[in-house]
């Protein structure tokens, strides 16, 4: 059982959030990315997926905010879907959310539901938008 931690620069730098983290939690393993892409998701941000890869069973991954992992509801449970598929336990320093408590498990259950209609609508619009363009052609 490993603490593990990654920083994102996101609002705060991320020399910042190491200090908070450090000051609460012993961690072992440091990932971070210095320079985040709005475009690009944290699935796909190398820090983030050095973590993932390095993260086991029984690790916890700490951060300073849930935001780190996730700009949007959906980019956020994608994040912890994977690390719980790898059986790591996350915790925020900042909202003080610990996936392993009954209210984190509510709140995945609520945030994929979320992701799920959005990803229903997205796909609802995107075939409008086709139907349109095929008979405006």
């Amino acid at each position: 059982m490993r603490t593990l931690a990654y920083v994102s620069a996101d609002n705060l730098s991320t020399e910042i959030q190491r200090c908070e983290i450090a000051q609460l939690h012993n961690v072992e393993h440091w990932f971070a990315d210095e320079a985040l892409s709005e475009s690009v998701s944290v699935l796909e941000q190398p820090g983030f997926m050095e973590a993932l890869k390095f993260a086991r069973r029984g690790d916890t991954l700490i951060v300073h905010s849930i935001q780190s992992l996730g700009r949007c509801s959906f980019e956020l449970f994608d994040a912890l879907k994977a690390l719980r598929a790898k059986g790591a336990n996350v915790i925020s320093v900042q909202e003080g959310f610990d996936l392993s408590s009954p209210l984190a498990e509510a709140f995945l259950k609520t945030a994929g539901g979320l992701a799920k209609l959005k990803r229903i609508i997205s796909g609802g619009q995107n075939s409008t938008a086709k139907r349109a363009n095929h008979r405006g052609r």
